[in-house]
């Protein structure tokens, strides 16, 4: 009886925290590019053309007309929108208000009218990121779009690659991964992994981190989006 009365308050505290938009947004990082190799995940990517840029006010959301120029991934589209979620979620950004308020034109989405910009997914919701990667602000875009090309030969060679580490146990190496609580750890004086504990191979040495198959072939096959070379 205590558990269900438990439960049913718990149930309540969440309903309630949804209602009121009682929730603080929590980032890991701010930009689209910052861990590309997450841009894998979108089922469609796009290069664009903005043509025109409106605020509706009912449902809340940017709508981008746009002009695709190049199909990265999916299919091209004609319009982009992007869900206000100041309302609901705390620290969200207003773009309602920016649509709005002139002195805040700068931040609006008006300004991306006639430039070329990347789109991630099909539609976007304006939370840490917003989808939109603008390519006039990359020192080299050529190099982002090398790199959007390159992930879909990327993610079939990644269906080949074996990542079973059990060859890798017990031998020195910079870092090592702990079976046991599965964190990463230096290695002692001598340098060798414990015995159940696989190092990293030499292409994750390169980055400092343990990677999967899909990090694994993007790293290997494609131009590094953001390198500044």
């Amino acid at each position: 009886m205590v558990r269900t009365a438990f439960i049913a308050v718990l149930v309540a505290l969440t309903t309630l925290l949804y209602s009121h938009s009682s929730f603080a947004l929590s980032c890991s990082y701010w930009d689209e590019l910052q861990n590309p190799s997450d841009i894998a995940e979108y089922d469609n990517i796009i290069e664009a053309k903005v043509i025109n840029a409106s605020y509706d006010d009912a449902a809340q959301k940017v709508i981008l007309n746009v002009e695709t120029i190049e199909v990265f991934i999916g299919d091209k589209i004609n319009t982009y929108s992007i869900i206000d979620m100041s309302s609901r979620i705390a620290g969200a950004p207003n773009i309602g208000y920016s649509f709005k308020n002139l002195a805040d034109k700068k931040n609006s989405y008006s300004n991306l009218v006639g430039k070329n910009v990347v789109l991630l997914g099909s539609n976007s919701s304006a939370l840490c990121t917003d989808g939109i990667v603008e390519l006039f602000k990359l020192p080299q875009p050529d190099l982002l779009r090398g790199f959007l090309r390159c992930i879909t030969p990327a993610l079939e060679f990644a269906e080949t690659i074996d990542t079973d580490r059990k060859y890798l146990t017990g031998l020195p190496g910079k870092h090592c991964k702990s079976s046991k609580y599965n964190t990463t750890y230096s290695p002692q004086l001598d340098g060798v992994c414990n015995p159940a504990d696989p190092r990293m191979s030499w292409i994750e040495e390169l980055s400092g981190t343990f990677l999967n198959a899909k990090d694994i072939a993007l790293r290997v096959l494609c131009p590094n989006p953001v390198s500044k070379q």
